[in-house]
Order: structure tokens, then sequence, then C-alpha cells
């Protein structure tokens, strides 16, 4: 028989000599759960213990009870429903997969080195094992013994966004909330009972026709074709027929406006839209064909870059520019041209989800073939004497505006991309103990490539010496907000300008490519060179890829779960033993022997007798 110990006791009952923690549920809670109390045994004997361990539950089930109070049965989404949106996911995945398979890319992902930009070149081994290596994380995440999302959930947020299903807050126990939780939670189950299947298709084993192989079926040769479950062969809708592609543009652009798109992005969109559409003659959809699309691709090859700037362009029609004999040098080059591309085929993509186009039709026009070109191959790195040639030359203590001095200077000290460099504010230079850093962050007028570009930079003693931190407080004191004010609210993104001069201004000084091809050292050959001097170094990779934002370069799986290195280990291990081998101390004597400030208010400077040294005289 049990004895109750009153409510002092925090629910507890003895029986026996073993005490028990007891409580009622609420009503609520009977019918979706089919009890009426909690009942555990606490394993002691000790009353002492007993009140102690009975709190620590006390307060996990009133916790318990508050998530279930505000949560009603789920109509709208219910488990079936769930289950159903991840089959068709998977379903429609592996379908992707395997066509890309029989066009022999396997590598359906493929790794990067993260400090050369290589492509890691995988054997199915690899690729097993590191399909297995994703697939224990995840079962640990699923049996909670890990904590942290993985890839799964930045799944789950799509098809969540595609079925209007709310994505609540990292630690959202509304309502809401539930739906999301249990794609989560489904799709990880669904991608850890798959993986298996998966090892054996990576190592060419399937079994599909196995049953028909061994006659223990007949195939149904002669049966009657399988719905269309997925609407492929819907055909376009009839009162679309008449709009006229500019009209749809339009649509296009108030659409992704609406989506939150900046000015920039959308101003990059009409343009190569703009250019489809007076290429291939503002057809109405019924009237819109393969060959006009062709047309299109074609007249890319053909077009010169900056046609509408160029002397010897810019008042000619596209019809005539399409019929001159352009130089190779002038036309657009592949990556202007795969960008142009991937534009027009999103909106041609935008048109089929809405049924204005028949699904497939015209998308499928637009693939393009994987580039032949490794990462690394895009662009060298700068030789010393190249960096030497840039920092030592005379011209680059002429600058006119600030980002003219620092951007290079940045871009060689911490491997940042041109446009995270000239988008930074002023409160993204921090600081942690003694160490001054960089904190690379989504923010007002700033786009970032991937969520991997989110990081802290500590700040080279190099840049330091040179005057970086005095010139950032420079403009605290004039009360600035971003580190390079010109170059925000632009209509073009940040770096454009900073990178078309570099660009120009090292080509005029006799940088050129190992191979001799322009454009291959450029502004970004910074980046290269930081990633490609760390591994030089032999400097921790993973820490590198860390400091560039190159998530793909990060080593093993378990990465996924691991905290960043923190500040002070990227310093101490990375940045304080990078070093170029070039002698700088004309830009630290620039700054600060010579006292020259040019970023007072208003200032003239004036050359003393042939020597670097200036002086100011302020009015």
């Amino acid at each position: 028989m049990s004895q109750r110990l009153g409510k002092s006791a925090n629910h507890l009952i003895l029986r026996g000599t073993k005490y028990y923690y007891r409580k009622s549920l609420p009503s609520f809670l009977h019918d979706r759960m089919g009890l009426t109390e909690i009942k555990i045994s606490l394993n002691t004997s000790s009353v002492k213990e007993a009140r102690i361990f009975a709190s620590f539950l006390e307060i996990q089930t009133s916790q318990f009870f508050q998530f279930w109070r505000g949560i009603p049965i789920v109509h709208d989404f219910s488990a079936a429903q769930i289950r159903d949106i991840v089959v068709q996911w998977i379903r429609k995945k592996r379908e992707e997969i395997e066509k890309l398979r029989a066009m022999n890319l396997n590598e359906i992902v493929v790794q990067i080195d993260g400090s050369t930009g290589e492509i890691i070149r995988t054997s199915p081994d690899d690729r097993v094992k590191a399909l297995q290596e994703i697939l224990d994380l995840e079962q640990e995440k699923l049996a909670g013994s890990i904590t942290g999302d993985t890839f799964i959930e930045a799944i789950a947020a799509k098809i969540a966004e595609a079925h209007e299903i709310p994505i609540p807050d990292l630690n959202s126990f509304e309502v809401e909330a539930l739906p999301y939780r249990m794609i989560c939670r489904e799709i990880r189950k669904a991608f850890i009972d798959l993986g298996g299947t998966e090892v054996n298709r990576i190592r060419g084993n399937y079994g599909d026709y196995a049953d028909i192989a061994n006659e223990k079926i007949s195939p149904l040769l002669d049966a009657t074709p399988t719905s269309d479950p997925d609407g492929l062969n819907k055909p376009p809708k009839k009162n679309n027929e008449g709009r006229k592609m500019s009209e749809l543009l339009d649509s296009y652009l108030d659409y992704k406006r609406n989506k939150g798109n900046a000015k920039k992005t959308l101003t990059d969109i009409q343009a190569k839209g703009a250019l489809f559409i007076e290429i291939i003659g503002d057809p109405v959809v019924k009237d819109l064909e393969d060959d006009l699309i062709y047309k299109y691709l074609e007249a890319l090859k053909k077009i010169p870059a900056n046609r509408t700037k160029k002397k010897k362009y810019r008042k000619k029609s596209l019809p005539a520019l399409l019929k001159m004999n352009i130089p190779e040098k002038d036309i657009l080059d592949e990556m202007t041209i795969r960008n142009h591309i991937s534009k027009v085929k999103s909106f041609i993509l935008w048109m089929e989800k809405r049924g204005i186009l028949r699904t497939g039709q015209y998308s499928a026009l637009f693939e393009q073939k994987r580039s032949t070109r490794l990462p690394h191959e895009a662009k060298d790195v700068f030789s010393n004497e190249d960096l030497k040639a840039i920092f030592n030359h005379a011209d680059y203590l002429t600058f006119k505006k600030p980002w003219q001095f620092w951007v290079p200077l940045l871009g060689l000290y911490t491997g940042m991309r041109l446009n995270e460099i000239c988008q930074l504010h002023l409160e993204d230079i921090e600081k942690d103990g003694e160490i001054w850093y960089i904190h690379v962050s989504p923010g007002e007028n700033k786009t970032l490539k991937t969520q991997a570009s989110i990081r802290k930079i500590p700040i080279h003693d190099q840049l330091q010496d040179i005057g970086f931190i005095s010139y950032v407080k420079h403009l605290k004191r004039e009360r600035k907000k971003f580190l390079f004010p010109d170059r925000m609210d632009l209509d073009v993104r940040p770096g454009h300008t900073p990178g078309n001069n570099f660009n120009r201004w090292i080509k005029s000084i006799g940088i050129i490519s190992n191979d001799g091809q322009e454009g291959k050292k450029c502004f970004h050959s910074f980046r290269h060179t930081f990633g490609t001097r760390c591994k030089e170094l032999g400097l921790d990779r993973e820490m590198t890829a860390e400091i560039m934002g190159h998530s793909e370069g990060r080593g093993q799986m378990r990465q996924v779960y691991m905290k960043p290195a923190g500040v002070q280990r990227l310093y101490e291990e990375i940045i304080s033993r990078l070093n170029f081998e070039i002698q700088l101390s004309n830009l630290e004597n620039y700054m600060k022997e010579s006292g020259y400030d040019p970023w007072g208010k208003k200032q003239t400077a004036k050359k003393r007798s042939g020597k670097q040294q200036k002086t100011i005289k302020r009015n």
C-alpha cells in the first residue's frame, strides 16, 4: 500500500521502501496521451534524495504541461500529410540524382580544398565513407545525443516554405513550430533509412530489375502508362497565351521584389531579362519556340562586353552588332555568359511553375555544361614579385579615396572577398581581449555568399602597423557608419568600382598571368594568394577555411557540429604566422612618420623637396 507524503514533498508517494513521483495529468491531456497520471520510480529509500529528484521532475512536467496547453491537435498538417510531403521530396531528389548519374556525373557533391580551391577527386569508397559518417551523425541527432542544426534543417526550411508551413525561431515552442519540427524529424528518419540503399547505388548495386531477371514476376510491357502525379506534362494555362515576355518580366521582378531581393539584384535581373527579350523579339507566350531560345544562346557568344559604354559599339543596334566580326577579347567572357543564362533560366522556371509555360519545355534548353576549368585554375595567385610591384609602386601612395589604399591590403591579409570588404560597417571592427578582428556578418546593405561567410577574422599586425585601426578610430570620431562610406547606397555592388579600378591598374603596371592570359590575375587573386600562402606555411587547413569562409574545406563532417575556433586561436595559429616576404615599411612610414592624414575634413598636402613626406595645411 502506498503512502502519500503531502504537497510539501513534491508529489511523492512511498510504496514499500521506495519513493515514487506521482502527478495527475490535466484533463485536456487525457485523450491525447491515454493517461490520467504520471508515476515514476525514484529508486531511492531516502526521503531527502526523493525530494531533490522530485523537484527536478516537477519543473519538467510543468514545462511539459505548459507546452501542450498551447498546442491544439494539428489538423492542417497531420503526421500523414507531413510524411507524404517528405516522401514526394525524397522521390524527386532520387530521380534527380539518377539523371545526373546517367550523364556520368557521379560526384553529386564535390569536395573543395579550402587552401587551394582544388576539387578533391574521390573514389566510390571515399564517397561511401563520407556518406556513412553523415548517416552516423544524423542518427546521433535523431537519438538526441547531438544538438545543433545540420543540412537537414536547411532542406526542411525549403520544403516548409514551398508548402507555406511557418518556420519558427530557433527556440520557439509555439503552436506554429510543430509542423516544421515534424518535417525535420521525418526527413532525418527518411535520410537514415534510405542511406543504405544509396551506399549500394554509389557502388553500382541497384537490383531494380532483380525480380524480372529472375523471372519471379512478369514484366507488364503492355501496361497502360502511369499517371503524371507531378504534373510534368500538364499543359500551360490558356489565359496566358497572349501575354508578352516583357509583361511577364515585370511580374517576375515584382515577385522578386516582394521576396526581399536587393535593389542591385533586381537591376541585374532586369538588365539580363531585357537583353533576352531584345534578342528574341518580345513574343507572346504562344509564339515562344525552341528556335528563339537557341537564337538567344547563340547571340550571347557574339555580343561585346559593355556594349553601351564602349565608343565603337554603343551607337550600334543589336542586329548590327550580331553581324559584326567582333574580336574575341571584346565579347562577353564565359562567366558572364553563364550568369546571363542562369538569370534567364530562373525567369523561365518561374513561368513554368505558375503554369504559364509547360513544365520543362524551355528550361531544359538552358542546361549548361559543367566548366572543365577547376577553381584553382580560374585565377592565378600573385607571386612575391607581383606583390612588391603592387605595394611598392609609386602610384600606390597617390590614392584619392581611402578604399584605394586599404582594400588591396585587406584582401591580402584577410583573404576576404572584395564585396565583403567594401560593405563593412565600422561596428564590424571589434576587439576580443587584446586582439582586433573583423566580424563578417549579415546586416543593412550587406550580402553574403553563403552561411559559412559569417566569420571572425583577426586583423594582422602588419595592417595595424600601417595604421588600419587608427583609420577606423578616425571614422568613428567623425561619426561615420561604414568603413568606406562612398561605396554604399549605390545601384551597383560596393566592390564594383574598386575591383574594376584595381584590375585596370595592375594591368597597366605590367602584372600578367603565368600563361599570358588576360584576367587571370585580378583582385580575387588576393584570396587565392592568401589560401596558397597558408598552405605553403603548413598552417591548419580547417582554420584557414574558417577564416576564408569556405564551408567545403572544413574537413570531416563532424565539423558541422563543432564550434568555430575562436579569435584567439585563429590569431595564434594562422594570422600571427602569416607572412608574404615583402617589405611594406614604405606604407608604414607614409602613415606614421610623415604624419599625413588623408581622411581629415579639409586639408591639402605638399611634397617636401622631392621626399615622400607630406605636411598638412588645414583650413
